[in-house]
């Protein structure tokens, strides 16, 4: 008998399953995408894979604890290299300079936060194990279950700070024009509960379910000891 194919679970895709299954089907399972005949400027998608490119120039290895005006004109200019090759319309230049403003006020603020003794320890971080793994950590009274060895859970996680005193920090960028409390990103109050969501709650006997799991995973992998390059000492708080 042939072996058994591993099943792959993206941490972003969890928030897809647990909101429409029917939408994570099609996606995650079929890979089906939806086709645009015209794109003049940037989709969310595109903007927001730019903006991380950037980010990891300015934070990644090397990079200054504090960039200026200068540093970030640079790893603009980088990133939309392969924009501009394009000859695509203004639309995109506009949105350039969007960008632009933006990472300088991220600027501003990574240098308040350097001075604050917080340092980047990795950016861009890959993680990629069995769910087994993670399960048994918080739950070692469990049998190790065949299924859950089969399915693998992969995920990137944007930043990660250290502070010598304050511990870890896990940072997970967004390019939404609103911000939105970590809380309510994940949760979500049901005035009524259908019976097909009671496995979504967040405890027994309450109304509120999950609507997203990658916060809370990260931050578990993390503890775990399962995040490679980066591992908290025993003690140390994230």
């Amino acid at each position: 008998a042939s072996p058994r194919k591993e099943a792959v679970m993206s941490i972003t895709g969890f928030k897809t399953y647990l909101n429409n299954p029917f939408r994570y089907y099609f996606e995650r399972v079929l890979d089906a995408k939806i086709l645009e005949d015209r794109n003049a400027e940037l989709d969310d998608a595109d903007y927001g894979t730019l903006v991380h490119d950037a980010l990891k120039i300015l934070c990644g290895e090397n990079a200054p604890a504090a960039p200026d005006s200068d540093a970030v004109d640079r790893a603009v200019e980088r990133v939309f290299q392969r924009i501009e090759k394009t000859g695509n319309s203004g639309i995109p230049r506009i949105q350039k300079e969007l960008i632009r403003g933006s990472l300088r006020s991220f600027a501003r603020i990574q240098a308040e936060e350097s001075a604050n003794g917080w340092s980047v320890a990795t950016v861009e971080t890959p993680f990629d194990f069995p769910w087994n793994d993670l399960f048994s950590k918080y739950f070692p009274s469990e049998s190790r279950a065949k299924w859950r060895d089969a399915v693998r859970i992969r995920g990137r996680i944007d930043r990660i700070d250290r502070h010598p005193t304050l511990g870890w920090r896990i940072l997970d960028y967004k390019t939404s024009k609103n911000a939105t409390a970590p809380v309510k990103a994940h949760w979500a109050k049901r005035r009524k509960l259908d019976p097909q969501d009671e496995w979504k709650t967040v405890g027994e006997g309450t109304s509120t379910v999950w609507t997203d799991l990658q916060l809370p995973l990260y931050l578990a992998a993390f503890e775990a000891g399962l995040v490679r390059d980066a591992k908290p000492s025993r003690g140390e708080r994230t």
